[in-house]
């Protein structure tokens, strides 16, 4: 099968599953949560075994203690939204505790009764998959209980447009290298292209998600110039791991992409961005 045909079908696929878990509901919204973390999680600690040797017991632990936080964390922060409730910080700030209260001291255990040459590196490259893979998908989580399927949707679609824009504002006109060192392909015209196309969708999010009122404008606006932003640098904070493992791709999980976190490493550095929109929504709408 001719590859750009395949990369069109796989990515056409992966769209569809986010779409359909988005607006189906929280259950199926959480359920891709956890997916997303458990394959994230093992590809990663898959990347960084090529450096280090991580224990069986590690690795499973790293993926028992995400799934059954999301399931708990869910549980929690989608509650208030079949009781018809409001949330609080306070919802929040629980669920993060229990991610520390249930993955470090275990962990560590872990650690120390490890016999492989470098246990504390291992940990160390476990807390770093459990902070770059699970925290934000966490967030996203809890951003969904928050502001809803529209709104998470509308997060996707500036991330899929920012990536559109900057791959056609590229091809058609890119000359100025963004960072050669790590994504020889990234131009600074391909930046601004997918800039102006996420932010351009801010304002039609605006108006059909925010109402249309002068604040929905200004936070939706400079939402998607964030997610812009900061989707550029989390793809290029998953080339410069690549780089630094002597790795190609992340995996070959999804046929003409790559791996997990090929497709997901802007969701990653966006998701805090979703929180935090949610949050400032909230506190606009007591103004």
């Amino acid at each position: 099968m001719n590859n750009m045909l395949l990369r069109t079908l796989s990515g056409a696929v992966y769209v569809l599953i986010i779409v359909a878990a988005t607006l189906a509901g929280p259950i199926y919204f959480a359920a891709l949560i956890a997916l997303l973390t458990v394959l994230g999680i093992l590809e990663l600690e898959k990347m960084l075994s090529t450096r280090a040797y991580v224990p069986v017991a590690a690795r499973v632990w790293d993926c028992i203690v995400p799934v059954l936080t999301i399931i708990a964390s869910a549980g929690m922060a989608l509650a208030p939204m079949f009781r018809g409730q409001g949330y609080t910080l306070f919802d929040i700030g629980i669920a993060m505790l229990l991610v520390a209260m249930l993955y470090l001291p275990v962990r560590m255990m872990i650690a120390v009764m490890s016999r492989s040459a470098e246990p504390a590196r291992a940990m160390l490259y476990s807390a770093l998959s459990m902070t770059y893979v699970f925290v934000p998908l966490l967030m996203l989580l809890l951003s969904y209980g928050f502001a809803g399927p529209r709104a998470t949707l509308a997060l996707f679609i500036f991330i899929w447009l920012n990536d559109t824009g900057a791959y056609l504002s590229g091809r058609a006109f890119g000359r100025n290298k963004l960072c050669e060192r790590l994504s020889p392909k990234k131009t600074w015209e391909g930046f601004w292209g997918g800039f102006a196309l996420t932010v351009a969708a801010g304002l039609v999010a605006a108006h059909i998600i925010g109402g249309g009122t002068g604040t929905a404008y200004i936070l939706w606006t400079l939402y998607a110039a964030a997610v812009s932003v900061a989707g550029t640098y989390g793809d290029l904070f998953e080339s410069l791991l690549k780089r630094t493992l002597g790795l190609k791709d992340s995996g070959n999980m999804i046929p003409g992409h790559g791996g997990i976190l090929d497709r997901i490493d802007s969701l990653l550095a966006v998701s805090p961005l979703a929180l935090l929109m949610t949050l400032l929504t909230f506190l606009t709408s007591l103004l």
